[in-house]
């Protein structure tokens, strides 16, 4: 079996942008033989899939491999080639479950597959690696201050209205059922009784519309919808009825003492 000085030593096998290791080097790693490598994946070919747990070469893309693969990576009579990924190799290990293919496993990812990425972030980065490394950065900066900025201004329109919108509010409401009453100057507005079961229902209709306690409650962005409520906004017929009635009583009065 090869140990983990042996592996750290040799060549990274890539294939597609990934490292992969062939059956041969698997095999030595776990202290089994190719054959029961082989044996292991016919039996439970079910548990791996096709470029996420290995990769099947032959024909051209076989030549293509054994062309720019280190040498000796694989026999040069090789029809047909099998090459693992982290996690086939990790699948492999699962079958065979003994400590020793675990113990193995743990080193061939920190001595094979994490190898290049470790010398990777190793080595000092070029000045245009640099620059890049700082565009990106700003970039992703900027992006998630766009996030922060888009977030804070929805939250900020999710609160309660300004005390100046809620002041426009109650205003517009106020000059709504005075309307309603017949303005300042009529009986209904005078009788206090009456205003005052008109002011109930309106500031109750409101409410309704936004399930909200108190107008102030409602949501800044909610302020047009609420002045658009108030507008057309109309008392019930019942307190219609009795708004005319009551200020129709002056009517009635006007003509008694004319005559």
């Amino acid at each position: 079996m090869k140990s983990i000085q042996d592996i750290s030593k040799q060549p990274i096998v890539e294939w597609g942008g990934q490292p992969v290791i062939t059956t041969a080097q698997l095999a030595e790693v776990y202290g089994t033989t190719p054959k029961n490598i082989t044996h292991n994946f016919n039996r439970n070919k079910e548990r791996f899939e096709a470029g996420k747990h290995y990769i099947c070469l032959s024909g051209d893309d076989l030549k293509e491999f054994m062309r720019v693969a280190p040498e000796r990576c694989l026999p040069s009579s090789t029809s047909i080639a099998y090459l693992w990924t982290r996690r086939g190799a990790s699948r492999h290990c699962k079958i065979l479950g003994t400590d020793k293919a675990w113990e193995q496993f743990d080193y061939l990812e920190e001595n094979y597959f994490d190898r290049q990425e470790q010398k990777r972030q190793a080595q000092p980065l070029t000045l245009q690696q640099q620059i890049q490394t700082i565009a990106k950065g700003t970039d992703e900066l900027y992006s998630r201050m766009d996030g922060l900025e888009d977030k804070f201004a929805k939250f900020e329109q999710d609160l309660p209205l300004f005390p100046e919108d809620a002041d426009e509010v109650k205003n517009a409401l106020n000059k709504k059922v005075v309307e309603h009453l017949g303005g300042k100057d009529s009986v209904a507005y005078h009788d206090q009784g009456l205003r005052q079961k008109a002011f109930i229902d309106a500031y109750r209709e409101l409410k309704r519309n936004f399930k909200v306690s108190t107008y102030k409650s409602i949501k800044r962005n909610q302020k047009k919808q609420a002045l658009e409520v108030i507008s057309a906004y109309r008392p019930p017929v019942v307190l219609l009825d009795e708004i005319q009635m009551v200020n129709s009583q002056l009517s009635l009065s006007l003509e008694g003492g004319a005559c």
